[in-house]
């Protein structure tokens, strides 16, 4: 059986994103795998409870339509990366991301301050 590295791999090696290709790049398949792995990674202990608390159709429902939400946020990030750099400037977190975008440093730290602090939680 494959494990979940191997997958990526092979799922990047079939959409012509092989390691080193792209390097220092993120393209919309690669944001949508780190943030289904994040999700899948930390929910799939507790998927047996919630499908007994809601039920299997609208559980498969929410997965579902938040798998789609996910991809479309990762084009998203793909894309104002893309802008990012056609405008000449660098951005390698969503800090310095919302800094360029949202016009200041204000929303850098901001951007920071809920990022960093959600993840230590």
């Amino acid at each position: 059986m494959a494990t979940g590295q191997q997958v990526a791999s092979m799922s990047l090696e079939a959409h012509g994103e092989r390691q080193g290709e792209h390097k220092g790049k993120t393209t919309w398949l690669s944001a949508s795998w780190v943030m289904l792995a994040d999700v899948v990674g930390t929910s799939v202990l507790t998927f047996d409870f919630v499908a007994k608390q809601v039920g299997w159709l609208p559980l498969v429902v929410f997965v579902t339509v938040f798998c789609i939400l996910a991809v479309y946020l990762a084009v998203l990030m793909s894309r104002t990366q893309l802008l990012l750099q056609q405008q000449g400037l660098s951005a390698t977190s969503m800090g310095e991301v919302a800094g360029h975008s949202l016009g200041g440093p204000w929303a850098a730290s901001a951007v920071f301050c809920v990022v960093y602090g959600y993840t230590f939680l």
